[in-house]
């Protein structure tokens, strides 16, 4: 049998490994699931992994390593499925200007960090006590009438959107949890900005609502690039990461861990649709509608982006062991592992005492810290963009003169493998691998060298964003020429 370059095998049996390396195309991988440890340039072992947590790492290999197809022995073709799933997903994460907007968010946030409130200090503050953690499901409309009465005994944690709902009730939850770097979350906060309510924030989070929020402010930075992170932590001297997933309700679960809260306490996280209803204020099912089976047996209609939440929290509850999970939303798709009761229930049996909230340590961040990294980033973002527009330049006159095609589509490749070297790089990577991706997968030289402009029009962004953020003083420093 003969495979196509650039595939991507997903085995469970080594003894196919003999076979595929015989036959193999000229630029392939094999991913070995579950099975013994293999040491070859070609194989990457994924052992003790669960199911999420192997999809994403073969998809981020796929995307690093420019592979465009799949190959899966039967007991893999679920988890090939997922992985191209995940594929796609990346792909209009990538196209949507998420990361980009991300990144536009890091640069402004960074001047609110001096004097926000330091994570770190808070690890284990509340050791033992409870945590309801408030997602924005239709199911929330049973119980939100409740929360109010039980603020004083438990901590109240607001995830995302969330928040609406509870301040239109007059419900003032003691920590709101956004990840969110799109400007649509900012309008939906907008109008509760003016809260008490400390502000938990991501660093890529919307910084429209650092600069407008009333209340404290925690930073945190969530799963990124590690050099990225590596950067974070060193100039922020945040060294907690949250990570996020496909809904905000597990950033704040991983909050709520943090704090040392037990049990944690769900309401609102239906993680399906009610009655047509996305939300607690909202109805209508998005166009990525699909369904799946819930905790209890039945078919449930749902998002992807909920499907893949609800797949997290099967695999991850399991493994929490020194503290309870308790499903209160009393609907919606439940949560495997956790106890299913009413809130009624779960307040007459955990919360017992009256809390309080101590003071957090402030974070302090110097301006000659950031300077020269910013600096250098800017920098290197600037020779990505000048290498990328000479680039472009070069094939088109190429193809004017008739050039070999397929030699032009490896130097393509090729171009975008040498920006690795680059220091903004790592920033950038997730677009930039997808950019690649789709230039090895695309059809002929015009569909590449729209890809090369739509890369150059990225890197010009960054630039465009350090520099006007310095400018309007947002920023402790001011670009070097």
């Amino acid at each position: 049998m003969s495979y196509p370059e650039r595939t991507a095998f997903i085995i469970s049996n080594p003894q196919f490994i003999t076979e595929i390396l015989n036959q193999r195309p000229a630029i392939f991988h094999i991913f070995l699931v579950g099975t013994k440890q293999v040491k070859h340039r070609n194989v990457t072992a994924c052992l003790d992994m669960s199911f999420h947590d192997t999809a994403v790492r073969i998809c981020r290999e796929m995307l690093e390593r420019r592979l465009i197809h799949t190959v899966s022995d039967v007991s893999n073709q679920l988890l090939e499925k997922k992985v191209a799933e995940l594929v796609r997903d990346s792909g209009r994460f990538a196209m949507s200007g998420s990361i980009q907007n991300a990144l536009a968010n890091l640069w402004r946030n960074l001047p609110f960090i001096p004097g926000s409130r330091s994570i770190d200090s808070a690890r284990g503050l509340f050791k033992n006590i409870p945590a309801i953690v408030v997602a924005s499901g239709p199911s929330l409309q049973k119980n939100i009438h409740l929360l109010n009465d039980l603020k004083n005994e438990a901590i109240l944690i607001s995830c995302g959107s969330a928040l609406g709902p509870l301040r239109r009730r007059e419900i003032m939850p003691h920590f709101e949890v956004v990840v969110d770097p799109n400007p649509a979350m900012y309008e939906a906060l907008k109008p509760y900005l003016d809260s008490p309510t400390c502000f938990a924030l991501s660093l890529f989070s919307q910084h429209r609502i650092s600069r407008e929020c009333a209340g404290q402010r925690i930073y945190f930075p969530v799963n990124f690039d590690p050099k990225v992170l590596e950067d974070l932590k060193r100039f922020t001297q945040i060294q907690t990461v949250l990570p996020a997933m496909a809904s905000v309700a597990t950033t704040a679960l991983f909050f709520a861990l943090h704090l040392g809260c037990g049990p944690v306490i769900f309401v609102g996280l239906d993680l399906c649709y009610a009655d047509n209803q996305t939300h607690i204020d909202k109805s209508g099912s998005p166009a990525d509608a699909c369904t799946f089976e819930a905790a209890d047996g039945r078919q449930v209609q749902s998002s992807t982006a909920m499907k893949e939440a609800f797949d997290f929290y099967r695999d991850f509850i399991q493994t929490i062991k020194d503290r309870k999970i308790v499903n209160a939303t009393e609907g919606g798709a439940g949560l495997p592992g956790a106890e299913h009761i009413t809130l009624a229930e779960a307040a007459a049996r955990y919360l017992t005492c009256t809390i309080a909230i101590p003071e957090f340590t402030a974070l302090q961040m110097t301006d000659s810290q950031w300077k020269p990294r910013l600096n250098e980033l800017r920098n290197s973002f600037q020779s990505m963009h000048v290498k990328a527009v000479g680039f472009t330049r070069k094939i088109r006159a190429q193809m004017e003169k008739g050039r070999d095609e397929a030699g032009i589509s490896a130097k393509i490749i090729e171009w975008f493998e040498s920006l690795r070297t680059m220091a903004g790089y790592e920033y950038l990577a997730s677009f930039l691998d997808w950019e690649c991706y789709r230039a090895v997968a695309a059809d002929g030289l015009e569909p590449k060298l729209d890809l090369l402009d739509a890369t150059s029009q990225a890197l010009q962004q960054q630039i465009s964003l350090i520099e006007e953020s310095a400018k309007m003083g947002t920023l402790p420093f001011s670009p070097e020429r």
